[in-house]
C-alpha cells in the first residue's frame, strides 16, 4: 500500500496567465513549473519515486530544437530562469520509507 502524505494550502494554478506555448517546444515544462512556484502553487518533485519515460528515437536528442518553430515557446515567453522550474528547486519532494512508503518531504 502506497501513502502520500499532503500539504494543502488552497492555492492553484492561474492557468489564464500562461502564455500559449506548444507541448513539446523547448522550455514549455520549465516555464510551466516556475510558474506554478512564482504563484505559490505547491510543486512537488516526484523523480525519486516515479518512473517517467521520456520517447526518444535513438541517437535524435533533442526533438524539440530541431523543429522550424523552436524558438516559439521562447518568443512567447520571454526572459525567466529556467532553473527556477527545473525539478529541484521544488519546495517539496517525495521520498520511500524503509517499508517502501511514498511520503512528502519539505526541502529547506
Amino acid at each position: 500500500m502506497t501513502r502520500i502524505s499532503r500539504t494543502t494550502t488552497g492555492c492553484s494554478l492561474n492557468w489564464s496567465s500562461l502564455v500559449d506555448v506548444v507541448i513539446g517546444r523547448p522550455a514549455y515544462d520549465s516555464y510551466l513549473v516556475a510558474t506554478a512556484r512564482y504563484q505559490g502553487v505547491n510543486v512537488i518533485d516526484s523523480t525519486k519515486t516515479l518512473l517517467a519515460v521520456h520517447i526518444s528515437e535513438k541517437g535524435v536528442p533533442y526533438h524539440g530544437s530541431r523543429n522550424a518553430d523552436k524558438r516559439f515557446n521562447a518568443d512567447r515567453i520571454g526572459n525567466f530562469r529556467h532553473q527556477d522550474g527545473f525539478p529541484t528547486s521544488a519546495k517539496l519532494a517525495t521520498s520511500l520509507d524503509f517499508e517502501g512508503n511514498v511520503f512528502i518531504i519539505r526541502r529547506q
